[in-house]
């Protein structure tokens, strides 16, 4: 007992300068998906997340002089639509919870670039069609760039880009005989704000 309290009172002391070194920004924005299922019957027919609000979390500390470890998790909620022939008609909501972990680095001047990678995770509000046994996880890479500029002693303003791929595909699309996974980019734009240490 006594060697376990003293192990995370350790653990305490060395993570509290590390704790303190760390820079946290919250963001809110924009997410723009391609298709995440495509398909030609007699017509084109696509399955595509619509343009939907994002709330974006990051935290990052330093491993170098330069460069930082960080983490950072996004949370998108929007329409799921399906176009055939030119039409497109909503067939209800589509979450998406996005964690990854990369390197911070500055580029030049205020811009800030990161490279990571992590999971999406697809939240669908029906399990029905190609989420008949729910929302898939998936792999996924990502690059980004922040410009970031001073407000307060403490507290910066963020302009942020992102730029995610990952392949998707659900148990139901392969169990109606779609072996292959779909190709998925996504772009996303938010304004948001940091603490520094």
């Amino acid at each position: 007992m006594r060697f376990n309290l003293t192990a995370l009172g350790l653990a305490l002391t060395l993570t509290q300068p590390l704790a303190a070194q760390g820079r946290y920004a919250l963001s809110l924005g924009g997410i723009w998906s391609t298709p995440i299922v495509t398909d030609h019957i007699f017509n084109d027919i696509d399955l595509q997340p619509a343009l939907a609000p994002v709330v974006t979390l990051n935290g990052s500390w330093p491993v170098s002089k330069k460069a930082r470890l960080g983490a950072e998790a996004s949370f998108a909620s929007g329409k799921l639509d399906t176009k055939e022939s030119g039409q497109s008609v909503d067939i209800g909501t589509l979450r998406s919870l996005t964690v990854t972990g990369g390197v911070e680095a500055p580029l030049t001047g205020k811009l800030w670039g990161r490279l990571g990678g992590g999971f999406i995770k697809y939240l669908p509000s029906e399990e029905e069609g190609v989420f008949q046994d729910g929302g898939p996880l998936r792999w996924v890479l990502g690059l980004g760039v922040d410009y970031r500029w001073q407000w307060k002693p403490r507290w910066q303003w963020v302009a942020g880009f992102r730029y995610d791929f990952h392949r998707f595909t659900t148990d139901e699309l392969m169990a109606q005989g779609f072996g292959g996974t779909q190709d998925v980019h996504r772009v996303m734009i938010s304004i948001g704000i940091a603490r520094t240490p």
